[in-house]
């Protein structure tokens, strides 16, 4: 037989090895395997014990972002609140300066519905969408607030009486979102980065480009015609916008 140890060629009867002196007898086999089997069953237990500790590292790892997600999430929450907020509040005060205090005409009023939210749609950062959202939150809690001074202050009803009242009301609204759209329409248009157009923009400019265009336009021609295309549909959503945004502010006056 050979010994395990240095190989070594050895009588089937021996029961040490002549050339390194171990102990080759059948005892010695037994224990030396019973001691390799706690060595495999402590091996597979550090293996187990490793596992779950990497396991617990990972899941430590995912949670901080999970929690930093939700945090952003909030900051920009209330950063999208804060930003809608500042125009509502000024034009509270306008109407509470015009018309309370200096008693002006209500067209000045008119004039401030649309000077107001329009600087606050040149931030960037927002989406077509948000913007769309902000505008319907502005226009609803602006007027809101002023049917709330003008009832407290002239005892009057805080909702309008009338078709003619409604309209009105409605008109006054109508201007103060499409001014604050007009504002993100002309900061897109103004900006010379062509990424900063709204997305829907972009999308239109896409797909017109795609149906105008032909397989064997380069890839440098057809983002030179989206480019070109988002440029045109911009210029014409602004111009619309602004005018919508007179037209529901001054309508009363052209009657």
């Amino acid at each position: 037989m050979e010994c395990p140890f240095c190989k070594a060629e050895l009588n089937e009867r021996a029961l040490a090895c002549r050339h390194c002196g171990h102990d080759v007898s059948p005892q010695a086999f037994g224990a030396l395997h019973d001691q390799v089997a706690e060595m495999a069953a402590k091996l597979t237990a550090m293996q187990q014990a490793l596992q779950a500790l990497a396991e617990q590292v990972e899941q430590a790892r995912i949670s901080p972002h999970a929690g930093g997600r939700s945090a952003l999430d909030w900051h920009a929450a209330l950063r999208w609140l804060a930003w809608v907020a500042m125009p509502i509040c000024l034009l509270l005060l306008a109407h509470w300066t015009i018309i309370d205090v200096f008693d002006l005409d209500t067209g000045w009023l008119r004039v401030a519905s649309i000077l107001i939210p329009l600087p606050f749609g040149f931030r960037r950062g927002h989406s077509l969408m948000s913007v769309l959202w902000a505008a319907l939150v502005v226009a609803a809690g602006s007027v809101a607030g002023m049917l709330i001074a003008t009832a407290i202050t002239d005892q009057v009803p805080i909702l309008p009486h009338g078709v003619r009242d409604w309209a009105e009301t409605l008109q006054y609204a109508a201007s103060i979102g499409l001014a604050l759209l007009l504002g993100r329409l002309l900061g897109a248009w103004h900006s010379s980065g062509k990424r900063d157009q709204p997305g829907l923009v972009r999308e239109l400019a896409v797909l017109l480009a795609h149906q105008s265009g032909v397989p064997s336009d380069s890839k440098a021609y057809a983002h030179h015609r989206i480019a070109t295309l988002a440029g045109w549909i911009n210029t014409i959503m602004v111009v619309i916008t602004a005018v919508g945004a007179m037209v529901t502010a001054f309508a009363k006056f052209w009657h």
